[in-house]
C-alpha cells in the first residue's frame, strides 16, 4: 500500500465525506460543476482516475473544506496505513 498514489487516497477521502453529509455523487456534480461521468470515473470504487488538483479543489469548495484538507488527510491515511504494518 505504500506505493499507492495520493490520487487513490484523496478519493477515498472525498467518498468519505461524501458519505458523512449524506450526499451523492450527483450532488456533488452540480455543486462542483464536473460533470457527472467525469465524477464517476474520478470517484470510482477500484480504479478511480486521477483528479486535477483544479477539479479536487472545486469538489473540497463543495463539501464545504480545502483542497490542502484533503491532501493532508490523504497523506495522514497512508503514515496510519504505514504504521500498521510495521
Amino acid at each position: 500500500m505504500a506505493t499507492e498514489r495520493i490520487s487513490e487516497r484523496a478519493t477515498r477521502i472525498v467518498r468519505g465525506l461524501l458519505g458523512k453529509k449524506g450526499t451523492t455523487q450527483e450532488w456533488l456534480s452540480n455543486e462542483s460543476g464536473i460533470p457527472m461521468r467525469t465524477l464517476a470515473r474520478r470517484l470510482h470504487n477500484t480504479n478511480p482516475s486521477p483528479m486535477t488538483l483544479d477539479e479536487l479543489a472545486a469538489v473540497a469548495e463543495a463539501l464545504g473544506t480545502d483542497l490542502v484538507s484533503i491532501l493532508v488527510a490523504a497523506r495522514e491515511e497512508s503514515a496510519s496505513r504505514v504504521e500498521q504494518v510495521a
